[in-house]
């Protein structure tokens, strides 16, 4: 059972997600939770694999900050409809930086409901 509470990013507002060695796109985020990220890819990662990537937040029009985070696949499936794989990576040592961007992110979708923050 889920204990945790995930963020869905509408396509506007999906994070980028960048190769930090080489700076290339790999996919979007489509949700966010304090422990883990699904993410959009044109190329499938295998189930298992540790990588590092980087989150591109967009702070201000034209400004941009990137996050690293250290992340392991958990699953990877193919989205037939939308011609993309989804993956299930987990945090492995969530970024105090991340966990306020996390905390932020659903504090604004609280606020904007009219719920208690």
């Amino acid at each position: 059972m889920r204990n945790q509470r995930r963020l869905s990013l509408r396509p506007a507002n999906r994070l980028r997600v960048l190769d930090p060695a080489t700076g290339e796109s790999l996919g979007v985020v489509a949700d966010v939770s304090a422990t883990g990220l699904r993410l959009l890819t044109t190329e499938p990662i295998e189930a298992g694999v540790c990588l590092n990537l980087c989150l591109e937040l967009q702070l201000v029009p034209g400004r941009v900050r990137l996050l690293e985070l250290e992340v392991a696949c958990r699953w990877s499936r193919r989205n037939f409809s939308a011609r993309r794989y989804e993956q299930g990576v987990k945090l492995l040592a969530p970024s105090a930086e991340f966990t306020r961007f996390v905390a932020n992110l659903s504090g604004t979708r609280a606020a904007a409901r009219g719920e208690p923050v």
